[in-house]
This record gives structure tokens, C-alpha cells and sequence, in this order.
């Protein structure tokens, strides 16, 4: 048995229908109330087709609400005289349009295509109103006055046929001038007919879990298309083309054995995106981005493949990367260590990754820089960004006038110059030193003229809010400031920074700067480079007292470190303080090291530390029981070393025992 469905805008009272055996017709609220008035047409598939569209024409017009009034008022141009309006009323009779219609099987057995034959006659029919002669005008202005019969189908804007076995789409369908929503789901679709462009108005297409092995390129006629969904098909390289398709927020492609991904950049508006096993979703202006990534049985993955690998072939093989939804999901994926990992090692991506940082589009920018400062926090991956020239790109940015794209880039040399000394080294240039050095010589707009380099590096910042100018020129200092001083972490880097007078006198200005943020980061940069006096006089600091470096250094000796707790106990007590309070370093071999940590990290007291002594002494430091051939004492040891043929031997003998 099938079951077709005609949904108009009004909601009326719905009754059940009349028996599953044969047609009948019943009105019914349906749970979407967007859909309205509902018509359900049942019949059995034994039923000849043609009778059946007659029958159900008739019921269709028995079950649709009765027409209603309607006033129409027409203005028209006065023809006499100018600046009159003419008003032309009528009174009609209107039945409420036909907006859906869903076709699916309520039971039984029989081919799941049936009624799809009934309903392409129904297409195809004109609606006559009960009473009305042969030949009656239904266009308005004849007859009974009733309006819409004849058009009764072009006001359709939903069809489903979700479920129906379709192996082939009724030519039909495409020939519905205002339909808005056309649902093929599960069905056994393998083509689409390239009358499929015709449907202007097309705005949801839906033919998830079928066939399909290709796509009509007339479909990039349906230009008003918000929503295109083909999953879990047999797409290969789809010739979709988007150019014209501005509209377009919703692509799923997940589920294809995709060898070649569609030009989705002219794609502006796209929020939602599925493709290989991945699916993304975002909101409106891509702060919130939502990445999830399937590892159900796929063909995509093999023993050998990462759960990436497919996603990445398709957008790293050319520019869909730039597209600002894919770079806000790629700088999502990389927040992972494990994802890192991988990226890191496909050298492809990591150039691609790279070349996003010269894009035209902020957004892809910031999330590019945002992907590469991650990466840069791995050593091997730090080095692989080097291998691939990232300096070059990054030193033309450095000197564009954007803030935001400033503050990003800033960010990724901050990142990969405290990476190692091996790429802090190959970073620092002459170039990038001077930008660097220009980048922390920001000076307030509002306060101070510039010079024409500054002035056109930072022209951007005044168009901002004032708070919002200043906190980011100021981002951008500590930013330039934190990156020389993670450069100067390295010893060679640190030797070329120090013959730099013009970079001292700076940091030296900008130790007493306003900004916190920005002196504290000056005041770093000064004592990684070892300015410790210059930096002290900087921020006026207290002259550090020249006494000298206290150091207590401690021998081991097992138990007789007893005697050293002995000898601490009386500092103590002539200094009155404890030993960490007297000593500016304490360090300490075997057992003296242990009595350094227990007095210098765990601030631990002699008495304590004598205590341990005694507990454990005897269970660590216990001597041996002598074996036959070996002496037990030092005394027989020395006995046996002057009987032996040695003729010159030093003895040293510490303290005395009686």
C-alpha cells in the first residue's frame, strides 16, 4: 500500500481514514506545523494507476478546505489626470495553495517504486471544481470565479520522496516553478536529470544514501540553493560548480569515495560541511567551530592510515584550505597532540599550512598562524616549518599593516624561537631583527607623531575604538618583545643582540614604559640577555650588596655525615638563623647531597635531618660482614698494604680515636 500526502498553509481538524484496503481520503493536523492543512491519500498497488489518479483527483477536491473569500485591490495610474489612482476591487474565491506533497509505503509487500506512477499523473493533471462545466475559465476571470485549480500544482514549494525505491526521478518534479525543498533520501538513485536546473527557486536538495555516481552540472542553475546534501553515495570527482551559488551554507559530501574535491572557495556562507569522515559545523560569524571526525568502518581507513589522511588529501591537493571554514577547522584538528603529530609530518600539509599565511581573507590568516603556533611548540615540526622557508612569509607580513594579522604572526615567532637554539638561530636575520626592533618602537598614536614607516604600518590602528587601539598596539609590543627575548635564549643569538646599541637603548625606554605588560616584557628581554647592572638601574632597584657568593658544599661519608649535621648545628647557633637563611647556594656530594635537598628544598631542620640519620643510617650505610681473605678494619687494610711489596704509599689519617 502507498500513501501520498498534500500539505497546504491552514491547520484544520483531522479525522482518521476510512480503510488501508482501498483509496480514501482524510484531512489530518500534521506534526509540523509549518506544513499546515494535510490531505492523505491511500491505495493498494494491485489498483490500476490511471483509475487511481481519477479517483483521487475527485477525493482531493472533496478533502480540500472550501473556498474562501478574497478581495483584490489593483492600483492603476490615473490616465487623465496626472497624479490620480485608479482602484479596481474584486471580490474572488480563493482555496489555499498546495505546499507539500510525500509520497512513502505504510505496509504490505510489492515494489517500493509503487505509486510513484500515480503520483507523476497526478502531476500532470488540472483540478476541475465539483459543478464546473467543460471548458470553464479557471484563470479568475470566468466562470464561478474560483481561483487556483488550474494551478493547483505550481504553488507546490516541498516535495518528499524520502523511501520510495526511486531508481529514476520523475522528469515531472522539475517542472514545479516555486519548489523550494526536494527530499530523495534512501532510494536507488544513481543519476539526477539535468532538468534538475530548471528549479530557480531550489533551495533544499537532499539525496543522501543512494547511488549516485555523478551530478548534473545544470545544477549550478540553482543558484538560490542554501542547503546541498548527496552523503553516503558513489561520488568519485563531482562537477559541482559553486561560483554562482552564493547562497550555499550546507554541503555534505561525507561518505564518498571523493578523489577530487570541488572548488568550494567562491562558497561564502558556508557553516556546515562534511567530507570524507569528517563533519563541521559553525555558527555565523566562525567563533564557534565544531569539528568531529568518524572512525566507523569506512573504506577510507586502512591499517596503515591515519584517520586524517583522507580529509587532508582532499583539501591540501589544491586551495580549498584558504576557505575560512576549513582553516577554522584545521586550526581546531591541531589543537590535538596527536593530530599534530601527524600534520607534522606530511610535508604537503605543512606547506600548505604556510602558504595560508599570505591569504588575502584575516580569518584565514589568524587560524593559519593559530595551527602554525601550535606546530611550532614541537621541536621536529619547528624544524620541518624552517625547512619549508615559513621565514619569508612571515617577514612580509610583519611589515603589512594589519594589527590582527601582527598580533597572529607575532604569536608564531614566539612560539618557534623558543622551539630550540637550532631554529632560533637559523630565525634571527637582519631583517627580521629590524622589524622586530620597529614592531617594539610603537609609539601612541594619539600622543606622539610618527615617522612615515610608522605612520603606515599602524594608519589601521586609528580607525579602531580608542581602548581597543591602544590595548593592541600594545599586544603587539609585548608580543615583539617576548620574541626577541625568546631568540636571545640562544647563546650565538644572545652574543649578536648584546653589540646591538640601538636594541639596548630601547629596551632600556621600555623597561619604564606606562603599560605594564609591555615594561615587564622589556625588563625580560634585558635579563635574558644578561644586562642584569642595566636593567637594576632601569627600574631602580636595590644595589646588591658586595659580600660576595655564600656557598656550603658538603662531602658524603655515609654515617660519618653526623659529624656535619654537628658542625651545621653550630652555625646555626652562632648565626642564630637557619642554613637555607645563611648560604646563597648549597650543594652536596652522596650523602651531603641529600643533606642539601633536605635543608635547601625541603627546609628541613638539623634536628630532623639527624633524626633520618639515626633511623635509616644503620640499615643504609651498615658495613659488610668481612669475608676471609678481605681485612675488616682500616688498620688490618693498612697492615696488609705495608707487608705487601709496595715500597712508597701516602697515609692521611683525619682526627683520632683513643
Amino acid at each position: 500500500m502507498a500513501r501520498v500526502s498534500y500539505q497546504s498553509e491552514r491547520i484544520v481538524s483531522s479525522s482518521e481514514s476510512e480503510s488501508a484496503a482501498s483509496a480514501s481520503a482524510s484531512a489530518s493536523a500534521p506534526q509540523d506545523q509549518e506544513l499546515g492543512f494535510r490531505i492523505d491519500l491511500d491505495w493498494t498497488a494491485g489498483d490500476d494507476e490511471d483509475q487511481v489518479a481519477l479517483r483521487l483527483q475527485s477525493q482531493i477536491m472533496v478533502a480540500l478546505p472550501m473556498p474562501q473569500d478574497s478581495v483584490v485591490v489593483e492600483l492603476k495610474a490615473g490616465k487623465e489626470v496626472e497624479g490620480n489612482v485608479g482602484v479596481d476591487m474584486k471580490v474572488l474565491k480563493r482555496r489555499e495553495p498546495l505546499r507539500a506533497v510525500r509520497l512513502m509505503r505504510v505496509g504490505g509487500s510489492g515494489q517500493q517504486s509503487e505509486g510513484i506512477g500515480v503520483l507523476t499523473r497526478l502531476l500532470k493533471s488540472n483540478f476541475v471544481p465539483p459543478g464546473a462545466a467543460a471548458g470553464t475559465s479557471l484563470s479568475g476571470s470566468g466562470g464561478d470565479g474560483v481561483v487556483g485549480f488550474a494551478n493547483h500544482w505550481m504553488s507546490v514549494v516541498v516535495v518528499n520522496l524520502n523511501g520510495c525505491g526511486l531508481s529514476v526521478l520523475p522528469v515531472e518534479l522539475t517542472q514545479l516553478p516555486l519548489l523550494e525543498k526536494l527530499y530523495l533520501d534512501n532510494n536507488k538513485l544513481s543519476v539526477l536529470p539535468s532538468e534538475l536546473g530548471n528549479l530557480k527557486k531550489l533551495k533544499v536538495l537532499r539525496v543522501d544514501n543512494n547511488m549516485l555516481v555523478s551530478v548534473p552540472v545544470e545544477l549550478r542553475q540553482c543558484i538560490g540553493l542554501e542547503e546541498l546534501s548527496l552523503e553516503h553515495n558513489k561520488l568519485v570527482r563531482p562537477l559541482l560548480d559553486f561560483r554562482a551559488m552564493s547562497e550555499l551554507r550546507v554541503l555534505r559530501l561525507f561518505g564518498n569515495p571523493l578523489e577530487f574535491l570541488p572548488e568550494i572557495l567562491p562558497l561564502h556562507k558556508l557553516r556546515h560541511l562534511s567530507l570524507a569522515n569528517i563533519r563541521i559545523v559553525a555558527d555565523e560569524n566562525l567563533r564557534s567551530v565544531n569539528v568531529q571526525i568518524e572512525m566507523e568502518n569506512s573504506s577510507y581507513f586502512g591499517a596503515s592510515r591515519h584517520k586524517l589522511s583522507a580529509f587532508f588529501s582532499l583539501i591540501f591537493r589544491f586551495s580549498s584550505c584558504h576557505h575560512p571554514l576549513i582553516a577554522s577547522a584545521l586550526a581546531k584538528i591541531i589543537q590535538d597532540q596527536g593530530n599534530r603529530v601527524f600534520v607534522g609530518k606530511d610535508e604537503n600539509a605543512v606547506r600548505q599550512l604556510i602558504s595560508m599565511i599570505s591569504s588575502d581573507n584575516r580569518h584565514v590568516v589568524e587560524q593559519a598562524c593559530s595551527a602554525l603556533s601550535s606546530l611550532a611548540a614541537d621541536v621536529s615540526v619547528a624544524m620541518q616549518l624552517m625547512k619549508s622557508d615559513i621565514m619569508q612569509p612571515i617577514g612580509i607580513v610583519l611589515k603589512s599593516v594589519g594589527p590582527e594579522e601582527l598580533i597572529s604572526m607575532l604569536q608564531v615567532v614566539v612560539n618557534l624561537a623558543f622551539a630550540s637554539d637550532t631554529v632560533a638561530q637559523k630565525m634571527l636575520t637582519k631583517d627580521l631583527l629590524k622589524s622586530l626592533k620597529l614592531l617594539c618602537a610603537h609609539k601612541n598614536p594619539e600622543a606622539s607623531p610618527l615617522t612615515s614607516k610608522l605612520k603606515s604600518l599602524f594608519s589601521c590602528f586609528c580607525c579602531l575604538p580608542s581602548t581597543t587601539c591602544k590595548s593592541t598596539y600594545f599586544e603587539v609590543q609585548r608580543l615583539a618583545l617576548v620574541a626577541v627575548g625568546n631568540l636571545a635564549f640562544c647563546l650565538e643569538n644572545r652574543r649578536t643582540l648584546a653589540t646591538s646599541e640601538s636594541l639596548r637603548e630601547l629596551l632600556l625606554r621600555l623597561t619604564v614604559a606606562s603599560e605594564p605588560r609591555v615594561n615587564k616584557a622589556a625588563a625580560r628581554a634585558l635579563a635574558i640577555l644578561g644586562e642584569n647592572e642595566i636593567l637594576r638601574r632601569a627600574i631602580r632597584g636595590r644595589p646588591v650588596p658586595r659580600q660576595g657568593l655564600r656557598i656550603l658544599s658538603m662531602d658524603g661519608g655515609g654515617m660519618k655525615g653526623m659529624a656535619t649535621v654537628q658542625m651545621l648545628k653550630e652555625i646555626e647557633k652562632g648565626t642564630g638563623k637557619q642554613i637555607h637563611e645563611v648560604f646563597d647556594l648549597i650543594c652536596g656530594t652522596s650523602t651531603g647531597g641529600m643533606l642539601a635537598v633536605a635543608l635547601a628544598i625541603k627546609l628541613m631542620s638539623l634536628e630532623k635531618c639527624e633524626e633520618i640519620y639515626k633511623n635509616l643510617g644503620k640499615l643504609v650505610f651498615a658495613d659488610p660482614v668481612p669475608k676471609d681473605n678481605e681485612a675488616a678494619t682500616w688498620r688490618e687494610k693498612l697492615d696488609q698494604l705495608y707487608k705487601s711489596s709496595s715500597q712508597n704509599f701516602r697515609v692521611v689519617v683525619h682526627g683520632s680515636k683513643v
